[in-house]
């Protein structure tokens, strides 16, 4: 567990009836190296070495429902629940007046077209491109277990298959744009009715919808997804649930409209001038290269010589070339800081 050094523990405050016990599903992620960004195998099934290659899917905190780059199939037999059967969603059912609620305003409005399908506007969001697109269903076979074992089987459809059957949208491969080469689409870990944890709780895979994120550090290490009320034991200590001794960082909710997770940050303190500081800027570049930062509102510390860096601080960034699809920071985007440099607070 040394190699997690992260742990976003959500704390989601769904309710559902009918679960059993114990149901829970763990999911491996990894981190991709070029991209620093988080993904989970498509069918959230732990990995086999000697299998492959896998799908992947990156974690994103603030798309509704999950999307892939596949197509609706046109069987000339006729299919019903079997891997690689996917039917469009119909526009009068449940699951698209759902998913339709969640169109994103910079999305183009989609055509209107008869009800035999429902259309709806996944989401990069690493390019912010969003193209229309149809609803669907396919199988996945999580990692199910009861808190100390794996559960087995899956589910059974008429015909044998074994699976859960998952609502997500199809997409073209254009939209995989700037994903790393393996990645294939984007899961939902967000607030909506259709996100991955809330789907998975809906038939009795999980007991709950909270779920946790230990993130890993590097490519190399391994990190995990805890999906569920728990418990989570060891396999190689039984008496010991990671719940009761794991640290972790909650993330909120900015408000009832938003479907993002966030992390509150009161205050940065900054410790040492900026001139001292440990990074260089050669060496601060080629990290910014490798990585995505998300800030949403900073609270500084009200140090003297602090304050009187802010200068500085606007110069150091204005050197870092821009990288696409990403834009470095600019003395424009921290007009704020120098609005705000003789304020206590801000």
């Amino acid at each position: 567990m040394h190699l997690l050094k992260l742990l976003f523990f959500i704390l989601a405050s769904f309710s559902h009836t009918g679960y059993s016990s114990y149901n829970t599903s763990v999911i491996p992620i990894t981190k991709d190296e070029q991209t620093s960004l988080h993904k989970v195998p498509f069918g959230l099934e732990v990995l086999d070495p000697n299998q492959g290659p896998y799908d992947y899917l990156i974690i994103d905190l603030d798309t509704p429902y999950a999307w892939k780059d596949i197509p609706i199939t046109n069987n000339p037999v006729p299919c019903d629940v079997e891997d690689g059967c996917r039917h469009p969603v119909r526009c009068d059912t449940d699951l698209c007046k759902e998913a339709k609620s969640y169109i994103n305003p910079i999305c183009p409005t989609p055509n209107k077209t008869d009800c035999s399908m429902c259309i709806v506007t996944p989401l990069n969001p690493v390019s912010n491109a969003c193209v229309a697109s149809n609803l669907t269903t396919d199988l996945l076979r999580p990692y199910w277990t009861d808190g100390w074992n794996p559960i087995n089987p899956y589910p059974k459809w008429p015909g044998g298959t074994l699976g859960a059957r998952f609502l997500l949208s199809t997409a073209p491969t254009s939209l995989d744009q700037f994903f790393p080469k393996d990645v294939r689409g984007v899961a939902g870990f967000s607030w909506s009715g259709l996100c991955l944890p809330r789907q998975l709780a809906s038939i009795s895979f999980t007991n709950g919808v909270k779920f946790a994120l230990c993130l890993p550090s590097s490519s190399s290490a391994r990190g995990v997804t805890f999906v569920g009320e728990g418990p989570f034991y060891f396999k190689t200590n039984p008496n010991v649930d990671l719940r009761s001794y794991l640290s972790y960082t909650p993330m909120v909710r900015k408000s009832s409209k938003s479907l993002g997770y966030y992390i509150k940050i009161n205050r940065i303190l900054i410790k040492a001038l900026l001139e001292n500081y440990i990074f260089s800027y050669k060496s601060f570049s080629q990290t910014s290269h490798n990585s995505n930062f998300v800030v949403s509102f900073l609270q500084f510390s009200n140090k003297k010589e602090n304050q009187k860096n802010t200068k500085t601080f606007l110069q150091f960034f204005n050197k870092i070339s821009t990288q696409q699809p990403f834009v470095a920071i600019s003395s424009q985007h921290l007009l704020a800081f120098r609005q705000n440099s003789d304020k206590k607070n801000y």
